[in-house]
């Protein structure tokens, strides 16, 4: 998330991260604390623009 903080956009670094989480929640799929973060990590990336609110829909079964 904050490699090459100077020289890249915010957005690929948020979307990094999300990869990232995601890949590490996949990996620990019992730990409660994994699986709240990648759902952060896909509420923090919903674009405004997506009337489908995939990214929340998403995180909510996560969390459930």
């Amino acid at each position: 998330m904050f490699a090459d903080w100077q020289g890249t956009d915010h957005r690929p670094r948020a979307l990094a991260w999300e990869a990232g989480m995601e890949k590490v929640a996949a990996a620990n799929p019992d730990d409660s604390e994994t699986q709240m973060f990648y759902a952060l990590a896909l509420i923090a990336n919903a674009q405004a623009s997506d009337k489908t609110f995939a990214n929340q829909m998403k995180a909510g079964a996560i969390l459930q």
